[in-house]
């Protein structure tokens, strides 16, 4: 598997994990609705909780997910956004300079 498609299934899976934990928290909150629980000030509160430990999940997920992937680029012998801008200005400055010396 090339790092390209690594990168990209490892976006798909993200995105994946986010719709999935959306359908989850409206079949939750649906069920809970079921259940009894009929207080709609409740089961708002509920899904407010379960939307913001979501999110800090999705968070989590997201940090791994980079970890991953920085892990992988840097395996590959890939350089960074950082060291490519660094290189880019060293070989502008080298050019300048050959165009000067002829």
């Amino acid at each position: 598997m090339t790092p390209k498609e690594f990168l990209k299934k490892v976006g798909l899976a993200s995105l994946g994990a986010a719709v999935v934990t959306k359908r989850k928290l409206a079949q939750v909150t649906h069920q809970l609705v079921q259940e009894g629980m009929k207080n709609k000030a409740e089961v708002g509160r509920l899904e407010r909780k379960l939307k913001q430990l979501s999110r800090k999940v999705r968070a989590k997920a997201s940090a791994n997910a980079n970890a991953l992937v920085g892990q992988v680029v840097k395996k590959a012998g890939l350089p960074t956004r950082k060291e490519f801008n660094v290189l880019k200005q060293r070989l502008a400055r080298l050019e300048k300079r050959a165009v000067i010396a002829k």
